[in-house]
C-alpha cells in the first residue's frame, strides 16, 4: 500500500490536483485541514485503473 504525507506534496495548501511521483493526486480542503492537525500523518493512495488521473486519497493514518 502506497501512502503520502503532507511533506511528500511540499505542504501544499491549495486543493486540487497535485503531483506525487508519477501520479496526480486529488487533494481536498478536508485533506489539508487534517494534515494541519497532524502534519506527520499519512493518507493511503487509492488504487486506480491504468490511465485514470487524478487519484483519490483513502484512509488517514495518524502519526504515532
Amino acid at each position: 500500500m502506497q501512502t503520502v504525507s503532507w511533506k511528500d506534496i511540499s505542504y501544499t495548501e491549495v486543493a486540487g490536483p497535485t503531483s506525487f511521483g508519477n501520479l496526480a493526486l486529488r487533494i481536498t480542503d478536508e485533506h489539508i485541514a487534517r494534515w494541519k492537525e497532524d502534519p506527520d500523518g499519512r493518507y493511503a493512495v487509492m488504487p486506480a485503473p491504468e490511465g485514470v488521473s487524478p487519484v483519490d486519497l483513502g484512509k488517514f493514518y495518524p502519526s504515532l
